[in-house]
């Protein structure tokens, strides 16, 4: 087997694992994801892990290539409501976890941390808000303006050596911190 697909099911163990255990990461455990539905617990889980960044409607039908067996991205959205973000990053520790031992360099790990703006939608009332500058148009005058703009800073910690994400924290970009964020991953 390949490593590509012992990563693969080691994976699919650990959201299978996320889906079983489901009522420790809704709000409303008595109700959240006690039915039957087209999207499930684990498809949830699954579906979202698999989602590349387009519209939802688009990974929606990429997800799920039967018309039959497509959702609404309105009830996808009903679904990722019921569930605390905490599921996800259970499922990144749990995963990290399953590798065996970590590859070293020279006795080392090599880990990586890099923070990376996230444009969000414009709202006046965001904790993400802040203000950026930005050159007027036309540009005849080269002069620049401030404009407010939703920005999160994801820092993100990555093993180099064994090529997995193993920690990520969010801030605004008005209070970020980027030393603290690293010491506190480490």
């Amino acid at each position: 087997m390949t490593k590509k697909h012992q990563v693969l099911r080691q994976i699919d163990s650990v959201t299978d694992m996320a889906a079983e255990c489901i009522n420790y990461f809704v709000y409303h455990p008595s109700k959240d994801f006690t039915r039957k539905r087209k999207l499930d617990a684990k498809t949830f889980i699954k579906t979202t892990l698999a989602m590349q960044g387009n519209c939802l409607n688009k990974e929606l039908a990429d997800a799920f290539p039967k018309p039959s067996k497509r959702m609404t991205a309105s009830a996808y959205e009903q679904q990722k409501s019921k569930v605390n973000p905490r599921l996800f990053k259970a499922i990144l520790y749990e995963f990290n976890s399953t590798l065996k031992q970590p590859a070293l360099y020279h006795g080392y790990r090599l880990l990586a941390i890099d923070g990376s703006d996230f444009a969000l939608p414009y709202d006046k009332h965001s904790p993400f808000l802040c203000n950026i500058q930005t050159r007027k148009k036309p540009l005849a005058d080269n002069k620049l303006t401030t404009k407010g703009a939703c920005l999160i800073l994801a820092n993100i910690f990555y093993d180099i050596a064994n090529c997995c994400y193993l920690d990520c924290l969010l801030q605004s970009r008005k209070g970020m911190d980027e030393r603290s964020t690293a010491v506190h991953m480490l």
